[in-house]
């Protein structure tokens, strides 16, 4: 069988993809955290709060799902 000298390659392609998806999640983690602290604060209403929030829910519901 004939080695396939693009594998490692590929291989490094979908690792990086990974860590950029991993940066992703922590990314949204913090922005629904910073959400979660204005609301505790009082700085945004509970409308906004749920907006927000389904948003950020939203966008991690669809990394999830690659």
């Amino acid at each position: 069988m004939k080695e396939d000298h693009h594998h490692p390659h590929i291989i490094n392609i979908i690792i990086i993809s990974d860590n950029r998806r991993q940066e992703y999640m922590l990314s949204l983690d913090g922005v629904r955290k910073e959400i979660t602290q204005l609301y505790i604060k009082g700085r945004i209403s509970d409308a906004h709060y749920n907006v927000l929030d389904k948003i950020v829910s939203d966008y991690i519901a669809k990394a999830d799902n690659k």
